[in-house]
């Protein structure tokens, strides 16, 4: 494997690593939830930051609702208490 061992890659290596980057960014697209958006492939993958209840989780947050805010975020993404306090908290 060129990319690890300092060696060049061939074209079939790069071919076959380019494929499986492209099922990983589908798979990461979709577990994540949202609104569509469009990357630069133009591949449209759903946003969170366009889902509404996010929208309303960063409300929250901004009028220093911060324990409703985590409340809901872990209700809308099934999240821990402690990924979604730092999760809202970076919002």
């Amino acid at each position: 494997m060129g990319i690890f061992s300092g060696g060049e890659v061939s074209r079939d290596e790069f071919e076959r690593l380019a494929r499986r980057v492209e099922e990983l960014e589908r798979r990461l697209a979709s577990m994540t939830s949202g609104a569509a958006a469009t990357t630069t492939e133009g591949h449209d993958v759903p946003s969170v930051w366009e889902d509404p209840a996010m929208a309303r989780v960063r409300d929250l947050k901004q009028r220093g609702k911060l324990v409703e805010a985590i409340k809901v975020y872990r209700q809308v993404t099934g999240a821990g208490l402690r990924q979604a306090k730092l999760a809202v908290e970076r919002m």
